[in-house]
C-alpha cells in the first residue's frame, strides 16, 4: 500500500512540474509576441512603447493604426527638390525613427507632380509633416483603424492552439500509443504549429501597423493667381503677338520686294529706252 501511495505522489509531483513548464512557456510567448499598447489618436501623437504582458483576458480596449494624407501644390521648379528631400529625410530618420519608403513616383512633364507613400514611428511622421507645412497644404486628413479586436482574436486563438498543442505533445510521449496513433499526432501537432507561426505573423503584422503610421504625399503643380495670371497671360501675349507681327510684316516686305522686282526691272528697261529715243529727237 505504501509503494502505491509513493507512486501516486512521485506522478501528482511531475504533473504539476509539467503545467509549471508549459504556463512558463505560455507566459514567454506572451511577453515576446503578444506584448502590446494602444497607440493614442491624435495625429502628432508619439509613439506608444509597449510595456508589460498582455494576455487575452487583458487585451488592449484601443490600438489605432494611423494613416495621414497631405496634398501640397507648389511651384513647378520646387516639385523635384521636395520630393528628392522628403526621400532623403526618410533615410536618414531610418534607424531612429523606423522610417520606410513605401512608393514613390516623380512626373518631370511640362506640369510636374509626384506621389510618395512611407511609414514610420508617429514622431518621424510628425517631422516630415513639419517639413511639408512649409509648402502650400492644400489637403490633410487622418484615418484610423482600430484593431484591438483583430489583435485580441489572434491572441485567443493562439493561446487555445498553444494548448491543445500541448496537449498533443504529452499524448505524442505515451508509450503505449501505436504507430499509427503518434502519425496522426505529429501530422496535427504540425499543422497546429503552422497555424501557429501563421498568427504570429498576422500578429506582428498588427502590430507593425500600430506601432508605426503611414503617411501619403501627393505633390501637384501650384497654379498662378487670377491677378498674377492675367497680368503674365497679358504681358506674355503682348510680346509674342508683337514678334509675330514683326516676323508677318518681314514676311509681307519680302513678298513684295520679290513680286515687285521683275516689274521694277521691267520699267527701268522701259525709261532707259524711252530716254534714248528722246535724245536722239
Amino acid at each position: 500500500m505504501k509503494v502505491y501511495l509513493s507512486l501516486l505522489m512521485v506522478f501528482l509531483l511531475f504533473m504539476g512540474c509539467s503545467q509549471e513548464q508549459s504556463a512558463s512557456s505560455d507566459d514567454a510567448y506572451r511577453k515576446e509576441v503578444v506584448t502590446s499598447e494602444p497607440v493614442l489618436a491624435e495625429a502628432n501623437a508619439t509613439e506608444a512603447v509597449a510595456s508589460g504582458s498582455v494576455s487575452s483576458s487583458t487585451a488592449p480596449t484601443s490600438a489605432l493604426a494611423l494613416q495621414h494624407s497631405i496634398s501640397l501644390k507648389i511651384e513647378a521648379s520646387k516639385v523635384q527638390p521636395l520630393f528628392h528631400q522628403i526621400e532623403e529625410m526618410c533615410q536618414k530618420i531610418a534607424i531612429t525613427q523606423h522610417c520606410q519608403l513605401l512608393n514613390s513616383n516623380l512626373s518631370k512633364e511640362q506640369e510636374p507632380s509626384a506621389n510618395l507613400s512611407l511609414k514610420a514611428k508617429a514622431q518621424g511622421i510628425k517631422m516630415i509633416i513639419e517639413v511639408l507645412n512649409k509648402n502650400n497644404v492644400t489637403n490633410y486628413a487622418v484615418n484610423s483603424e482600430n484593431l484591438a479586436g483583430s489583435i485580441s482574436d489572434v491572441q485567443k486563438r493562439v493561446a487555445m492552439l498553444t494548448s491543445y498543442r500541448d496537449n498533443l505533445e504529452k499524448l505524442s510521449k505515451k508509450t503505449n500509443s501505436s504507430l499509427e496513433s503518434l502519425m496522426k499526432v505529429n501530422q496535427e501537432m504540425a499543422t497546429v504549429q503552422s497555424e501557429i507561426e501563421t498568427l504570429r505573423g498576422e500578429h506582428a503584422f498588427m502590430i507593425d501597423r500600430v506601432q508605426t503610421q503611414t503617411l501619403n504625399i501627393s505633390i501637384s503643380t501650384k497654379y498662378l493667381s487670377t491677378t498674377e495670371d492675367t497680368f503674365i497671360t497679358v504681358l506674355k501675349d503682348a510680346i509674342i503677338g508683337s514678334i509675330d507681327d514683326a516676323i508677318n510684316g518681314l514676311k509681307l516686305i519680302l513678298v513684295a520686294f520679290i513680286y515687285l522686282l521683275p516689274w521694277a526691272f521691267l520699267g527701268f528697261v522701259v525709261y532707259f529706252i524711252y530716254r534714248k529715243i528722246k535724245l536722239k529727237a
